[in-house]
């Protein structure tokens, strides 16, 4: 292990290095008097209850969390990502996830546009939007809302298997739900495109997909619906994507996709349409959406 991550390790267990007992003799509640250790730990509450137990020092002093708790993390799905529990050889790697999950547990519970119920995060726009999505260890994402309630209750008949990952709740993994229904506008403060109608994507909510892992993409999806602007722009590209898409296959094949549509085109041909399909919809989203004249 080299020295920057020895430092790492040392700098975030120093409380719990087998004496959660500091707490107490330092005017905190022991941790372990804070979780739930027989309760359902994935839900949100009871997961964010064995940051703050971990925490209080911090939360009392406004300072960064900075400690990684001792075992509990092992009672939740969190465990099969392999960086529960501190160990003297971890890799950097390791410790910055780590941070992120500190970070962004501190920035949920700091943040009170942020609220939540069993598995769903609740977030208020900046300029009134409500937008939902449910959480989910299990799959590292955050999927449609009312999904893991849905999956326990069919656990709970016996209908899907505990780590069951199939069908609705696996299909809308990153999806956001909004409170503007199915044929929405975008809301009338976004500049340029304020007022427009959704009329090649009609739906209530929507994909949000980040590649930076599940922590920041849970961070990032929580500040874009904050911020209530830059995630209507993204939603008015990909409308305008799927427009320029559907135009496509209308003039080319206005009588519907024939059967044998693989013997038509390369999979070069397809890379340069689907490049062609990029390239006018970003075009057409620099000029308000209009079409070559």
């Amino acid at each position: 292990m080299n020295e920057k991550t020895n430092e790492a390790s040392k700098a975030r267990s120093w409380i719990h290095d087998g004496n959660t007992e500091w707490y107490a003799a330092n005017g905190y509640t022991n941790p372990e008097e804070m979780i739930d250790h027989n309760g359902n730990l994935n839900k949100i509450q009871p997961f964010m209850d064995i940051f703050i137990a971990y925490n209080q020092h911090n939360i009392a002093n406004g300072t960064p969390w900075d400690t990684w708790p001792a075992w509990e993390l092992c009672l939740t799905d969190l465990e099969y990502q392999g960086y529960t529990i501190i160990g003297s050889n971890d890799s950097e790697e390791v410790w910055q996830k780590r941070a992120q999950w500190l970070a962004v547990m501190q920035y949920l519970h700091d943040t009170p546009e942020v609220t939540w119920e069993e598995y769903t995060f609740t977030v208020q726009g900046n300029h009134g939007t409500t937008f939902t999505f449910d959480f989910s260890l299990e799959l590292q994402s955050f999927v449609r809302t009312g999904g893991m309630a849905e999956h326990e209750r069919l656990v709970s008949e016996g209908k899907h298997h505990r780590s069951w990952k199939g069908g609705m709740v696996y299909a809308a993994q990153e999806t956001i739900t909004h409170n503007l229904g199915a044929y929405w506008q975008v809301p009338n403060h976004v500049p340029e495109w304020g007022g427009k109608a959704s009329t090649y994507l009609a739906e209530e909510s929507f994909q949000f997909c980040q590649h930076a892992g599940f922590p920041l993409n849970l961070m990032s999806a929580v500040a874009m619906c904050i911020d209530d602007t830059r995630i209507w722009l993204m939603q008015m590209a990909d409308q305008i994507h799927e427009q320029v898409r559907i135009e496509w296959w209308e003039k080319h094949w206005p009588m519907g996709r024939p059967e044998d549509i693989d013997c038509q085109y390369s999979k070069e041909d397809w890379v340069e349409i689907r490049a062609e399909w990029q390239a006018e919809a970003e075009r057409r989203m620099q000029h308000g959406g209009k079409k070559n004249e």
